[in-house]
């Protein structure tokens, strides 16, 4: 035991993460065969199948549930958001393409006066 001044005693510090690893080295050398042996028998495949479906159904319930409480309160959901953003896009787009008409007309313009105004010239 260790002693300090005053013959007080001390007690030795507990580690908790050593205490883990030796919970975890414990399980995985008594439970590792286990667990391997039962991931390959056809029972485990229908188990993890089965979590797979209930929880797509729950995913689906969930995301329904939010879709209908944002609709009742009126509040903005992420589709929602997505086609608003489509929708900016679609704008976004429209008025490219109505700027690149507007440049092209008026450039054609004022070559149709550049070309008015050389042949004014060259008849005067």
């Amino acid at each position: 035991m260790i002693k300090e001044k005053g013959c007080h005693e001390v007690e030795p510090q507990v580690n908790p993460f050593q205490l883990w690893k030796q919970v975890y080295v414990y399980a995985e050398q008594n439970y590792s065969d286990l667990i391997a042996k039962n991931m390959q028998e056809e029972t485990f495949a229908a188990w993890i199948g089965a979590s797979q479906q209930w929880y797509l159904f729950y995913q689906d319930m969930h995301n329904k549930m939010l879709e209908s409480f944002f609709h009742t309160n009126k509040l903005v959901s992420q589709d929602d958001l997505a086609r608003l953003s489509s929708l900016v896009l679609q704008i976004e787009e429209k008025v490219d393409a109505l700027d690149e008409k507007v440049d092209d007309e008026l450039l054609l313009e004022l070559k149709n006066i550049r070309e008015s105004l050389v042949q004014l010239k060259s008849a005067t």
